[in-house]
């Protein structure tokens, strides 16, 4: 309800200007919305494959980033730290949770076996990206 009142105040003020408004005024305005619209049109059809695959491109480099956090958490390093340090963090933490160690427990042993193939995903990828650099 209250709603529907401040669309009729909008309405009414919006009425109240365009009739302020001279023919030129109003000539200059038709004008703009119209080359707004023929832009609209040239953006949806011609465009649209290239605007699409700057914004894949943007999404796919924070969906890396975000995945390269989600690494660093898992090996419970801060960002940017040094490959030694993530080694010795790796090392440290397959020890923990490795599955063997809990052999009388499936549950435990499962879970460790998730948790396992999370730091070795981690590690490998780390691996990879400072040996790519030197």
């Amino acid at each position: 309800m209250i709603i529907n009142r401040l669309k009729d105040i909008l309405k009414a003020n919006i009425n109240s200007k365009l009739e302020e408004l001279k023919a030129d005024d109003f000539d200059l305005w038709k004008n703009f919305f119209d080359k707004d619209e023929h832009d609209q049109e040239f953006y949806k059809e011609e465009n649209f494959e290239e605007e699409f695959k700057s914004w894949e491109h943007t999404n796919t480099n924070s969906n890396q980033i975000n995945q390269e956090n989600e690494y660093y958490e898992d090996l419970e390093v801060k960002r940017g730290t040094t490959f030694k340090e993530i080694k010795s963090s790796y090392r440290r933490l397959i020890k923990m949770y490795h599955p063997d160690l809990f052999h009388h427990d499936e549950k435990k042993k499962k879970i460790a076996d998730e948790v396992t193939l999370k730091i070795n995903e981690a590690y490998d990828y780390f691996d990879k990206q400072f040996n790519k650099k030197k």
